[in-house]
This record gives structure tokens, sequence and C-alpha cells, in this order.
């Protein structure tokens, strides 16, 4: 009898394909080569990231605030929200739009209003010093299959969010099954895409 083998990490190929991103570190010191990957018929999964949204520049303390962003550029836009994450130094976010044009438009807005919130600056002035910036790098993002891809972006949004409160990953993916078994959360399958 062949040896079964060991259980697969449910986040592994999520991980895998988490490193095949577009922007963030890969471009940090340089400039992109390429266009951003876009697909009017598939979601895009976007991560933002600050080293210094710490303490009292944290974005948790301002979550109400940049929901309503969110809400307002993904509207002005026409596009769709899916879901949303605030991990205190970090934002994932699962969003749809028919054209590049509008992502990009999306993704400029909402880095400056974020960063304008959280530093208390107004358009147009400088608050840190030394060529610092709010963002450490350009906005990360990866195309995303509906189904079991789709699923699974949300459940590592929740389950991240849930370990910046403190709770380990196991019981946060714990919580999750419980919610998905009496119907408070769905993360298996996808929703409809956009009409044209």
């Amino acid at each position: 009898m062949a040896k079964r083998n060991a259980q697969l990490d449910a986040f592994a190929d999520f991980k895998r394909r988490l490193r095949t991103g577009f922007g963030g570190e890969r471009t940090r010191r340089s400039n992109p080569t390429g266009a951003r990957p876009f697909s009017p018929r598939l979601p895009v999964h976007v991560i933002l990231k600050s080293s210094l949204a710490r303490g009292e520049r944290s974005l948790f303390l301002r979550g109400r605030a940049i929901d309503r962003i969110l809400k307002e550029e993904v509207d002005r836009q026409g596009g769709r929200l899916f879901d949303g994450s605030n991990s205190g130094n970090h934002l994932h976010l699962l969003v749809q739009f028919r054209r590049p044009e509008a992502l990009r438009s999306f993704l400029r807005a909402i880095a400056g209003r974020i960063a304008r919130l959280v530093l208390g600056a107004k358009k147009g002035t400088r608050i840190l010093k030394n060529g610092q910036r709010f963002w450490d790098a350009r906005p990360w993002s990866r195309l995303v299959g509906w189904g079991r891809d789709f699923a699974n972006v949300r459940r590592y949004a929740l389950v991240n969010a849930h370990e910046r409160l403190g709770l380990s990953r196991a019981h946060s993916r714990e919580m999750i099954r419980e919610l998905e078994h009496i119907g408070m959360a769905c993360f298996s399958g996808g929703a409809p895409p956009l009409k044209a």
C-alpha cells in the first residue's frame, strides 16, 4: 500500500501564488517594466503596506474613515469592492473594475487619501521629512480566479486581520469554519462578474 502524503497546508497554493504578484518589493527601487496585469472579467487582490502605520498612526484607529474612502473611490470608478481587511499596518482589498485606467485611478486616489488621513496632512503639503514616504512600496496586486482562488483570498484576508487582533491562525480558521457552518459567512465559490 502506498504511503499517504501529509495533508497540504490550506494556504500553500495561495502563498505560492502570492509571490507572483505585481508591484511592492519587486519594483521598490526601480520603475516597472510592464503594465500591471488586468482583466475586466477577474477581480484583483491588492495589498497596500505602511511601516509608519503603527501606534497613533495605525490604520485600525481610522477604520470607518478608511471604509468610507474605499467605498467612495470604488463607486467613483464604477467598480466593485468584494472584500477588504484592515490589518493595522496594511490593507487587503479584493476589487474589480471594467477598465485598467479605473484600477490605476482607484489605487492612486486611495493611497493619497488614506496617507493624508493618517498623517493629518492637507493636499499638497509634505509632513514626512528626508524623502520618507507613507507607503513602503507600490501597491502589490494580482488577478484572482473565480471559485477556489477567490474564496482563498477572502479567507486569507480574514485570518490575517484576526492575527493582528491577537488570535492564533488555528483559532481564526476554526472561527471561520464555525461561521460558514452556521451560515453567517460564505467563502465557497465566487461572486458574479461586473456587467459590461
